[in-house]
């Protein structure tokens, strides 16, 4: 500016790298992911679907989301930058005030009781985390948004795991047999125990999910006889799964519909089935059929202890309580590829944070570095005044983090599984949350060596001259 550039061709000037790195990035990742990073995709669907061969074709809507409007925020928020720090006067410029003029501290250390009986080097410390308390702010912040990222690729396997193992306690009997009506002559009684079944649509402020009705036998060995033969006609016993998915309360009433034949169906919720996770409800077996409108001995199947000696003819289907936990097992053989590379991402996003931030801070303080070097400082001293005070507030942070965590991952899994047709209990093992603040203290331990040899690199005379 002193050598006469206008402000126009200086930000020119100073937006040409950050756009030729926006620009190279965006080329770079649709490049990679239009000729390598889709296979990651397509094979996770190749190996549990027969699917038509794919071949990747340009997405609009990929584009704008994923390269277009990222792309436009970097570049605004440069160009937003730069137009406000080059409003500033040359002189301004030369003297290395390019924010607001530092107001100078009225608290001294030394005089405050507890402060007068710490050494230089405490005091030091607590001076640096003053004048660089936006940067551990933002520090926290990075910290506790990577931390959900590792959260959510350490924690899908369990959390599937244990939805399997939930729907396999709900599962009533060992076997449950769908069979034709003429079926019914072909069992002795007390060897199995007959229901009725029937799928609904039960719409939820305008979503359509499925529903499952289930008619129960009288004085029922698989379920809590006593509170369901109490029930009256058109009153069921909602799953837990159902209720907490929808926060449904008792003396509620919902409304499904047959989606063959578009019937639709009221019911009142009167108790719940806990540790059922389905959604699903349930009511006397003589309800069953007279809100359907079927023969009063009408059923679906039955529920057994082992498979039935009935005709290959009567049989529809056979479920068993191993065929009912292959569905979660059947998400994590497609999906479970995807979690690798979710946690290494988060891994790279958590250290590339820490360092960044890091980074910042002994940069800010170059000039204070090289008076401690002077002063006879060791490298390992300095690196200590800088980054041990930050480290001290990260550890602390990272005490109190697992708890943080476990009160945002109830939500946002909640959230977030809501897409899914059934309830997911959101609650994930809380050794996830140790461990990934156990990984936060080991990348800040490493970032830490780095910048020790970050700061020996220093040159005192050539950071003194640059004054």
């Amino acid at each position: 500016m002193a050598s006469g550039y206008t402000r126009r061709e200086l930000i020119a000037h100073y937006m040409l790298l950050p756009t030729m790195a926006v620009l190279s990035a965006a080329v770079l990742g649709n490049l990679f992911t239009y000729t390598v990073g889709y296979k990651l995709y397509v094979n996770l669907y190749y190996d549990s679907f027969s699917l038509p061969v794919f071949h990747p074709l340009f997405h609009a809507r990929a584009f704008l989301w994923t390269t277009l409007l990222p792309a436009v925020l970097v570049m605004s928020i440069q160009f937003l930058m730069l137009t406000i720090k080059l409003r500033l006067r040359p002189l301004r410029f030369l003297r290395h005030e390019l924010g607001r003029k530092p107001r100078v501290s009225k608290v001294h250390l030394s005089g405050l009781p507890f402060f007068s009986r710490l050494g230089f080097l405490s005091r030091y410390r607590l001076k640096v985390l003053r004048h660089n308390k936006l940067n551990v702010l933002v520090l926290l912040f990075g910290v506790t948004l990577s931390s959900v990222f590792l959260c959510f690729g350490l924690g899908l396997r369990p959390l599937f795991e244990r939805h399997a193992e939930l729907m396999q306690k709900e599962f009533p009997a060992k076997v449950q047999t769908f069979v034709r009506p003429t079926a019914a002559a072909d069992i002795t009684e007390g060897k199995a125990e007959k229901f009725g079944y029937a799928a609904f649509d039960l719409s939820v402020e305008g979503d359509i999910h499925p529903f499952t009705l289930y008619g129960v036998s009288p004085r029922s060995r698989y379920f809590d006889a006593k509170e369901i033969d109490a029930l009256q006609e058109g009153e069921i016993q909602a799953s837990e799964g159902l209720m907490k998915r929808f926060g449904f309360v008792e003396g509620d009433r919902i409304t499904v519909a047959n989606p063959y034949t578009g019937k639709s169906y009221v019911f009142c919720i009167r108790t719940m089935r806990k540790q059922a996770v389905t959604l699903s409800a349930y009511m006397p077996l003589a309800s069953f059929n007279s809100v359907m409108g079927y023969d009063k001995d009408a059923f679906s199947g039955y529920y057994s202890e082992q498979t039935l000696p009935l005709e290959p003819a009567a049989v529809v289907s056979n479920i068993d309580r191993q065929s009912v936990g292959k569905a979660a097992d059947h998400f994590l053989d497609t999906f479970g590829q995807i979690i690798v590379p979710i946690i290494v991402v988060a891994v790279l996003f958590y250290f590339i944070f820490i360092d960044f931030l890091s980074k910042a801070i002994v940069d800010k303080a170059k000039t204070e570095i090289a008076y401690l070097k002077i002063f006879g400082f060791t490298d390992a001293e300095t690196t200590g005044v800088y980054l041990r005070a930050t480290g001290m507030v990260l550890g602390v942070f990272l005490l109190v983090l697992p708890f943080i965590l476990r009160s945002a991952l109830t939500v946002l899994l909640t959230v977030s599984l809501k897409k899914l047709d059934a309830y997911m209990d959101p609650q994930l093992p809380m050794y996830i949350y140790y461990l990934v603040s156990a990984t936060g203290a080991v990348l800040f331990f490493l970032v830490q060596a780095l910048q020790k040899r970050k700061i020996a690199k220093i040159s005192m005379t050539e950071t003194l001259k640059e004054m």
